[in-house]
């Protein structure tokens, strides 16, 4: 009895240092949420393995996640939302202990938009571009930092040479297309409007200005060029000049171009101090452009001017971004009440 005794209680040692605790990270997905080891982001999807099996979920359904491994990464997800300088600060102490490539990127994803709103602009911009070049998708696009600082910083400087080496490493058309973009966003800011203009006929033609051209160059499309002008009017407070200019073209203007035409407009009228007709002007993007990425912000404009304003309908436009885009940066920065 007294082997046989030794020998189990010697098993259950033995058992005990033999295996290993089990990962216990969290991904939630909306309200739905689910234990295992997380992997990161694999063929441009967040994968998780639960009970031995290998689950891959969209990028742009993620709400939150957690790793055992790092509890700080909890404390950065959970201030978010209300404290984005403690998060971006907890985000920036747990990545460069991830070692696993496929999870960094799933880490920084999250870190953009509270080191974002934290006014650190170019470390967004970085771990942005970290992701997209790994993941091009539209749930990483729509990720992107759009909190620019003013004209003169040294912050829109490093952020358009980052973006400018992302451009020529990038493989995807479509994403050197949008990389275009967020960089003509950049230069307007900082009021070069030489580059600005550059860059939209870039957009325009697909054609990288300097290289070598064996085939008959597009036609640059009159609206794109002319929006490195309204832009850096914009950024001029030249608000008349850039409202006369988008009206002129809208008359024309079909898709993208169109959006992005009101999209300036409203923030001339806004800067006319007109917020009603501004609100109005960033709601067209949303009823005819439904899908587009820039939809999702022109609700969330339009929801903050009204709210300013003291106006019921702002409660009916929070509601509505949190029902339409559930999944976007946008529906995040809904107030609580």
């Amino acid at each position: 009895m007294r082997i046989a005794t030794f020998m189990c209680v010697s098993f259950a040692i033995a058992a005990t240092i033999l295996v290993a605790p089990l990962r216990a990270d969290t991904l939630s997905l909306g309200t739905n949420r689910y234990e295992g080891s997380l992997n990161g982001i694999r063929n441009r999807k967040i994968s998780i393995t639960i009970r031995g099996k290998e689950l891959q979920y969209e990028l742009g359904d993620l709400s939150g996640i957690s790793l055992d491994e790092a509890p700080k990464l909890s404390e950065a997800e959970a201030a978010r939302a209300d404290e984005p300088k403690k998060s971006a600060a907890l985000y920036k102490q747990v990545i460069p202990t991830i070692n696993k490539p496929e999870l960094k990127l799933l880490v920084e994803l999250r870190a953009i938009d509270p080191t974002d709103r934290d006014a650190r602009f170019d470390e967004a911009v970085a771990l942005f571009l970290d992701v997209y070049e790994a993941a091009p998708t539209d749930a990483v696009w729509n990720s992107r930092p759009s909190h620019l600082p003013g004209a003169g910083s040294k912050m829109l400087d490093e952020s358009a040479r980052r973006v400018t080496g992302a451009i020529h490493e990038i493989k995807s058309d479509d994403a050197k297309k949008n990389l275009r973009k967020f960089l003509l966003d950049i230069y307007t800011k900082a009021g070069n409007t030489a580059e600005a203009q550059r860059v939209a006929r870039e957009i325009s033609t697909g054609i990288a200005e300097g290289t070598a051209v064996t085939a008959p160059a597009t036609a640059v499309d009159p609206l794109a060029a002319a929006l490195g002008e309204i832009t850096a009017a914009l950024s001029a407070k030249q608000f008349e000049a850039a409202l006369k200019q988008a009206d002129a073209l809208l008359a024309s203007a079909t898709g993208e171009n169109a959006v992005e035409l009101l999209a300036c407009k409203a923030q001339a009228l806004e800067g006319q101090e007109k917020p009603k007709e501004a609100a109005a002007t960033w709601l067209r993007i949303y009823a005819h452009y439904p899908v587009s990425t820039a939809a999702p912000a022109a609700l969330l404009n339009a929801a903050r001017i009204e709210k300013k304003l003291n106006d019921p309908a702002a409660k009916t436009l929070f509601e509505e971004l949190l029902q339409k885009y559930p999944a976007s940066k946008e529906a995040a920065l809904v107030p609580r009440e």
